[in-house]
């Protein structure tokens, strides 16, 4: 065929044949009055009817713990429940979920233990919805002058750790819901005084008593992000809060794996509304508009040198002599 200059190969891999397509792992705050924590719950709903039903979803809420959700109890709803102030690790993660003890080289996936808490939507439906519809408020009470417990770093990492767990390797996005900043264990971005600012720009600059949190958090995310990165995870960030929540510590979080980062006053707003629908649009094709896990590899003459990339990239850490200084 003459008009044709370009062949392109697809092998099919038979060790991929029985992996999900696509995981979405839902992240809740739950610090938020019912009026918009209920806008996040309507948003959720309505985008189950826009998923293919072979699309994988899990489900966690934190606010002062962080909560684990699992989807195959059918009679008796279930969660797993995390300390706020504590980081974990993805073994330690593993085994208070139970999908992996000390002993057991199988790991989750061989065992089926995973699918506790990623199923397809088509076998969960039921009861994804209903457990969405019954998440409230965090029951824990705010003193007056001071900011909900909300540990942000402690459920992200959760998140990543599942996922890791889960299907690592296989894409997967962990869509997030914050509604304030992270004012409790890892991650932290300020204290839960009302009395104490968070950090400004100025602040910044000066490199003064208020930026106390920022170097720790930001690089408590960005440990996080390359977590993700190594099994093909990307993280969004819905952020409707009037004040700061902590942007620049967790930008790391959607620009290194390729996320969105949307911000607004609340969440009960037709700019999230509409945002949160493009996640879930596809093309002619009825594909998602998006890759998951995408590689790339340039050949170049010895004329030539790479010095970088346009775009949420990562180096995969291959050194070569086509790279330039």
């Amino acid at each position: 065929m003459t008009e044709y200059s370009t062949m392109e190969y697809l092998f099919p891999n038979p060790s991929l044949q029985s992996l999900p397509p696509s995981i979405y792992l839902f992240l809740i705050d739950t610090c938020l009055p019912p009026e918009e924590l209920q806008a996040i719950k309507d948003a959720i709903l309505q985008s189950v009817s826009a998923m293919p039903p072979e699309t994988w979803v899990g489900l966690i809420t934190f606010g002062r713990y962080a909560f684990v959700h699992e989807l195959s109890a059918v009679d008796c709803p279930r969660s797993y429940a995390f300390k706020g102030e504590k980081e974990y690790t993805t073994q330690q993660v593993l085994e208070l979920l139970g999908l992996a003890g000390k002993n057991d080289p199988r790991g989750p996936q061989a065992t089926g233990a995973i699918k506790k808490f990623i199923l397809p939507i088509s076998d969960c439906e039921s009861v994804f919805t209903a457990t969405i519809e019954n998440i409230a408020s965090d029951p824990w009470e705010v003193p007056s002058g001071e900011r909900p417990f909300r540990c942000t770093g402690t459920a992200v990492s959760i998140a990543v750790s599942v996922l890791e767990a889960a299907y690592p390797g296989q894409g997967s996005r962990i869509l997030s819901f914050v509604g304030g900043p992270c004012t409790h264990g890892p991650g932290q971005v300020v204290g839960v005084k009302l009395e104490e600012p968070i950090r400004s720009w100025i602040d910044i600059e000066k490199s003064n008593e208020m930026c106390k949190y920022v170097k720790k958090a930001t690089k408590f995310y960005q440990t996080i992000a390359e977590r993700a990165i190594k099994t093909g995870q990307t993280i969004d960030l819905f952020a409707f809060t009037l004040d700061q929540f902590g942007l620049l510590e967790m930008r790391s979080l959607t620009q290194k794996t390729g996320g969105l980062s949307v911000t607004h006053e609340m969440f009960d707003a037709q700019v999230f509304k509409d945002t949160f629908k493009k996640v879930f649009d596809r093309d002619a094709n009825g594909e998602l508009r998006y890759g998951f896990c995408g590689d790339i590899t340039l050949n170049l003459s010895k004329e030539l040198r790479i010095s970088g990339a346009i775009g949420p990239c990562t180096s995969l850490k291959k050194a070569s002599p086509l790279q330039s200084s």
